[in-house]
């Protein structure tokens, strides 16, 4: 297995309990805080927080998918398809794995925007102008997203909105793996029915799409797909 470089660990990682921690909230799980806290210290035994960040993580990738998994978020090979982690996988060590966790428990995330655009900074993304019209969604739209901007324009676009879906609605195409981790993890904030479907550029899967949403802090190899949609590159 290639490992990703760390600050990439690091990035998912932070991006991921961010999620968690926004669905805490919503849910009145407690995957965090002190009842949270008193539960692993009866039977960590000699794990660590790495340990627990990857086991919320692996319980949370059952329904969500890439918002969670290394695996898909990184393209890892070799792996079963319902494995997010692997053998090899590296984690985060401490203290680390400690501060990142004390991190995501403080963080203050009031609604869907906020966690959508902390997930969106967290994993590195500075916005950029964002080509197409998010302005006239209805239930019968059809997107093709591209573009860590866009991925969060168009999550966005969705909040608040009870008549659109979406999971159903949404494809997006990502050859990089913070796009893929943040456009997974629209779909949980959402409260979506299912993951976010996540294709490469390869796939040709948007030609059913009734919309381009797309920005230029992506690929080329993205960017062709959309082809003249593609914005010029000015910031918003």
């Amino acid at each position: 297995m290639l490992t990703p470089p760390a600050a990439q660990i690091e990035a998912f990682y932070r991006a991921a309990l961010a999620g968690l921690r926004f669905m805490d909230q919503q849910s009145k799980a407690t995957r965090f805080g002190p009842a949270a806290d008193a539960r692993w210290k009866s039977f960590q035994g000699h794990l660590g927080t790495s340990d627990r960040m990857d086991l919320v993580c692996r319980d949370a990738a059952i329904r969500w998918k890439a918002a969670f998994s290394p695996s898909l978020v990184f393209g890892l090979r070799g792996l079963a398809e319902d494995e997010p982690f692997g053998p090899d996988w590296p984690g985060v060590e401490e203290p680390l794995a400690a501060k990142v966790w004390q991190a995501a428990q403080a963080l203050p995330l009031p609604n869907e925007a906020a966690a959508i655009g902390e997930a969106a900074m967290l994993l590195g993304c500075k916005r950029v102008a964002v080509t197409g019209n998010l302005a006239k969604l209805t239930a019968g739209s059809r997107l093709a997203v591209g573009g860590l901007s866009a991925i969060a324009a168009a999550a966005e676009a969705f909040v608040g909105r009870g008549d659109l879906r979406w999971a159903e609605q949404v494809t997006v195409v990502a050859d990089a793996p913070a796009e893929r981790q943040l456009a997974g993890l629209v779909a949980p904030v959402l409260q979506a029915t299912g993951p976010t479907r996540v294709v490469g550029p390869e796939s040709g899967a948007i030609a059913q799409a009734t919309a381009q949403i797309v920005s230029l802090d992506t690929s080329e190899a993205v960017r062709a797909v959309f082809g003249k949609q593609c914005p010029s590159g000015e910031r918003a």
